[in-house]
Order: structure tokens, then sequence, then C-alpha cells
């Protein structure tokens, strides 16, 4: 501190000054009041230094009084003090509490991308093995005895390794050339492979199964196969799928890819599916009618749910009309009773997480004989598409009726002769 006299008063001034501007005057000659040092002995005023020694000490001092002051300032900016006003404990508390939810955010960010990088290195590795039989051709059926000891047979060589690796392997589903290329696994449920990879380790994104109700056996393809499957913010597992809700992205998705594949490991003969539908729904009956979807696994004679009663051919009508009144795209695939389907269901939540929605993607399998081929010029995005009662509140949308139908029936071998006597309120798949 230095005392000044000016105008009869007494000034304080506090000394302000970094080692770099020491340097810089005892380089110069001048002191900080314009006087000349003489050299490394002398100061220009009339004391003399201590020689070499004390000008590192002053340097040293001035360095570590900086940090200090530089330290304290911080934390008189950031830490709460008990002489602090309301909002400046406020202000501090708020910088505290942002700085650990950024912190924790970061944490959890590095996490997800550590697991995403590991699940996909662990899918790679599947693909890779996946190819070998491939490539080597293997489809010749083959017996393999299960852990409990039994034969499973017919099992196709090529899915030997990976069937030895995970027994619960049935297939392998492919969508084109997107991401969707993954083992298909079934078990006793519809829980135990929804938070475990392919090796049955804990991990939340899964592996794709098929519902448990209606078991891939050798000798014939259930009526619909359903699959589950993720949809990952990463861009993994089912997430592609949802670029085919054409409402919300346009026909792009199915003009570069309108077939998929699902191979048994049983049987790789008509593994193509023709996609010719795929619809946004809603699971939860407070928020409008529930399309069942994922119990339409058989179209067998009997009741359905809640006593609605029909016959197998009128459960299969039922079915496919509602799926084309509530698909946002329409593409020259013909259907028939007899048919079997392809059917992936994997979550998105356009409303909200708290609402609990689905899209879901229909395709048929190619029939014997038939090319595998689609027409996609023709294919267009339905204007009106049928939802569900809270997606026209939140959007303030007039709800559909049947004069919205604009797919065509005669796509559907039948169906014009069913709708003229059928009502849509006896549709045993809704539900509200």
């Amino acid at each position: 501190m230095v005392e000044d006299k000016k105008n009869g008063k007494e000034q304080t001034e506090e000394i302000s000054f970094t080692v770099d501007d020491v340097l810089d005057t005892v380089a110069s000659g001048k002191t900080r009041d314009g006087g000349e040092t003489g050299g490394a002995g002398e100061t220009g005023g009339a004391g003399e230094t201590g020689g070499a020694d004390e000008t590192e000490i002053l340097h040293a001092g001035d360095g570590a009084a900086v940090k200090e002051k530089k330290t304290d300032t911080l934390m008189k900016m950031f830490i709460p003090r008990k002489t602090d006003s309301t909002s400046e404990l406020a202000r501090k508390f708020t910088f505290i509490v942002s700085l650990f939810v950024a912190l924790i955010c970061c944490i959890v960010i590095i996490a997800d991308a550590g697991h995403s990088n590991a699940s996909e290195r662990l899918n790679d590795e599947l693909r890779e093995i996946k190819k070998r039989g491939d490539i080597l051709g293997l489809n010749v059926a083959d017996d393999v005895t299960d852990d409990n000891g039994g034969v499973n047979t017919e099992i196709l060589p090529k899915f030997l390794e990976l069937y030895e690796r995970n027994d619960d392997l049935v297939g392998w589903v492919k969508l084109g050339d997107t991401v969707i290329d993954y083992p298909v696994v079934q078990t006793t449920d519809n829980e135990y492979w929804l938070y475990r990879n392919f090796d049955g380790k804990s991990d939340k994104s899964g592996t794709v199964f098929v519902d448990w109700h209606t078991p891939i056996v050798p000798e014939r393809r259930p009526d619909n196969t359903v699959l589950y499957g993720h949809n990952l913010a990463n861009g993994t597992f089912f997430a592609y799928a949802v670029r085919y809700y054409a409402t919300n992205f346009g026909m792009d998705a199915y003009t570069k890819n309108p077939t998929i594949s699902f191979e048994t490991i049983y049987g790789t003969e008509r593994s193509t599916y023709k996609i010719f539908a795929g619809m946004f729904t809603n699971t939860e009956e407070e928020y409008g009618d529930v399309f069942n979807y994922w119990r339409a696994r058989r179209f067998i004679d009997g009741d359905i749910y809640e006593g609605k009663s029909a016959s197998a051919e009128e459960n299969f009508y039922y079915f496919i009309s509602e799926v084309m009144d509530r698909s946002s795209f329409y593409a020259d695939v013909d259907i028939k009773y007899g048919d079997e389907f392809l059917t992936l269901s994997t979550c998105y939540y356009p409303l909200g997480n708290d609402k609990n929605t689905r899209f879901v993607l229909f395709a048929r399998r190619v029939r014997e004989g038939e090319n595998e081929n689609v027409n996609v010029d023709i294919a267009f995005k339905n204007p009106k598409p049928k939802h569900f009662d809270y997606y026209y509140r939140a959007y303030g949308a007039v709800p559909w009726t049947e004069e919205d139908r604009v797919w065509d029936i005669s796509l559907v071998e039948g169906m014009e002769e069913f709708l003229a006597t059928h009502s849509p309120s006896d549709n045993p798949w809704i539900i509200g």
C-alpha cells in the first residue's frame, strides 16, 4: 500500500502488477514511479537493492500474491458466504446446482457412448459370424442337441455357431441396407430379452425377440410373427423403422427399402417380406382406442377380447382393415386370407415420453413363385391416417371417419364384401 498527499487528503493506492511487469521494469531500468534502477545493485530512488537474490524473492512474492488474489476473487464469486445477500446466495446456489447437473449429464453421456460402442461391437461380431455362414452357403438342415439334452432338429448349419452361443436363437432379421441387421431370439416370456444382449448380459439395448405366444418351429411360421426391438437414440436396433412413418418423415425410407428379410434357423426359403403398412398407435385406453395389433398373432375362430367373437377369416379382415386405415402410407402389395405376415414393433414418443405410443411396421411374406420386387413408384403417403383421441387433441386435428379411407380396397381380396357386411364397432382387435 502507498500513501499519497493530494488536495490535502490521504489517498491509498493498491499496487497491482504482475511478475511480467516487474521483469519489464527491471529490464528497462525504470521504476513504477518513473525512477531509474541502478542495475543489479541500485534503485531509482535513494536506497539500494539487496542484489539478485532479493529480486528473485520480489518476483516470487508478487506472483504468489496475484494467484492468491485471483483465487480469492473466484471463491467470492461462486462460494456462498455468511455476508452474502439473499439474491447473491440464490445466484451461487443456482450456479452450484447447474454445475452439478451438467457434470452428471456429462457422465451419463460418456457412459451411454461407451455402452453404445460395446453393444455395436458385439452386434458387429455377430454379423461377421452370420456372414461366414452365408458365404459358406450352409443351408442344409442338421440336428443339434440343446442345453437340456434334447435334440432340436433341422437347424441350418449356417446358424450353428450362433445357436451354440445362444440356444434361444430363432432367426435373423435384416431391413435392406439399413442398420436393422440383427439376430432374433425367443423364450417363454416377453421380458427376459428386453434388457439383455445376445450373450445374456445386462444391456439396455436388449435383443430383438419374437413374441413368445407364437413359437418359431420347423413346420411353419405363425400367421403373424411379431418382433420387438428398442428405438434407441443412437439410431440402432429398430430406430430406423420409425423413418417409415410417412406422416412425419415422408416416403424416402419406403422407396429405398420396400422389403425386409426374416430367416429362421430352420429355413431361408421365402424369407423376403413386402412392406405394405406402417402406423403410429396408442397402447393406453386413457388416450383413446387401443388397437391390439400384437394380439393378432394367429387368425383363429373364437373370442379375441371381452366377448368379441369372430371367425378366423373375419378376424383376419378386421385386423387388415384396421392396419390399412391407420397406415401412414400405401404400397402396391396385394393381400389375401392365408398370407403370412411380419410385424416390427418399437417405442416411439412424439407426443411425450409419458405417452406409451408405438410405431409398427407390417410386411407380407412373398408367396411361392412370386417376384420379390415392389413397384415403389406408385406408393404414396396417406393424407389422413386413423389415429387416436389424444393425437387429435394434441394437434387440433379432426378425428378420422370412414370417408377418409383412401386405400385401394381391391388390393385385399374379399375386403369389399367384408366391409359391406361388418361394422367397425365389432372389431375384436379394438379396445375402447
